[in-house]
């Protein structure tokens, strides 16, 4: 048995998937695959965080080698099989969750509808959105959850409120008529923001480059991108000012601030996509350069 099929055969009494044993490792499952595949050997502090997690010693890892039996070697491996038969057993705990929160999704909708009618449903489609993140995606599954997150608190905060990240350009205009508390969530959303892009370049560093050769023109690309999107709405801003000013008849006025609205929203989005994949590119690039 060589190394790849020891790494197959311990992760499948432990009931994982490749997927699993990437987010276990801090790895990619492309790098798992690998690894299984004997077509690349992992660094030394990942096999003792895989030594650790399958309970073995790294030369059973690495090796193969039995350690001489022992009573207390012979308890260890008898509590091993009895956990990989609970593992096989059930379910991985994401879909667990991800059940909880349909079965809590169904909950909110029924006691909302009765309280207020259809528009109810509306208060569980977070849980909606959680349940079925938890539940069918295997990789990054928090991640994505965060991710969700951010759209709806966005989109909330945006249409509802009327709050959005760029009011912090006032900060120093700002007055007490204009409401405190309304840069304090502003605010609040700067950092939200800065933290899901600096987290999802963290998480994301180890997923593979296609062009590994291409690294730097791909980070420089990425960059120009951002600054290429701040030009495009910083125009198309001005542009609609000038019709709103100019060219909408009064009547219009309120349809048109509304799209001036979902308008503020979907820039907030783009602005922080771009930035995620400039941050991302960034993360994956000094990675690069720190092992050549």
């Amino acid at each position: 048995m060589n190394f790849g099929e020891r790494i197959y055969e311990l992760r499948s009494q432990m009931g994982m998937s490749q997927g699993d044993l990437a987010d276990s490792l801090d790895v990619s499952r492309q790098a798992v695959s690998k690894w299984e595949n004997n077509s690349a050997v992992p660094e030394l502090d990942k096999l003792l965080k895989m030594s650790e997690l399958f309970g073995v010693s790294l030369d059973e890892l690495v090796k193969g080698t039995v350690i001489p039996d022992t009573e207390a070697k012979a308890e260890k491996t008898h509590e091993k099989e009895e956990a990989s038969v609970i593992v096989k057993t059930s379910l991985p705990m994401r879909k667990i969750v991800g059940l909880v929160l349909f079965c809590m999704a169904f909950i909110t909708a029924l006691v909302f509808f009765f309280m207020g009618g259809p528009a109810g449903f509306i208060y569980a489609i977070p849980f909606v959105v959680f349940g079925a993140i938890c539940f069918f995606c295997e990789k990054y599954t928090g991640l994505k959850c965060l991710w969700a997150a951010y759209v709806m608190i966005i989109m909330f905060v945006g249409l509802f409120m009327g709050i959005f990240v760029f009011d912090v350009s006032q900060t120093f205009e700002w007055t007490y008529q204009m409401n405190y508390g309304r840069l304090a969530i502003a605010w609040a959303l700067v950092v939200f923001s800065a933290f899901i892009v600096f987290y999802t370049a963290k998480r994301t560093k180890n997923e593979p480059l296609k062009a590994p050769e291409k690294a730097k023109k791909n980070l420089i690309f990425a960059w120009l991108s951002v600054v290429g999107v701040f030009v495009v709405v910083f125009a198309f801003n001005k542009l609609i000012s000038y019709i709103f000013l100019n060219a909408i008849p009064e009547e219009s006025i309120q349809l048109f601030s509304n799209i001036l609205i979902l308008f503020s929203v979907f820039k907030e989005y783009i602005y922080t996509i771009a930035f995620t994949l400039a941050a991302s590119f960034t993360a994956k690039y000094i990675k690069l350069k720190k092992e050549q």
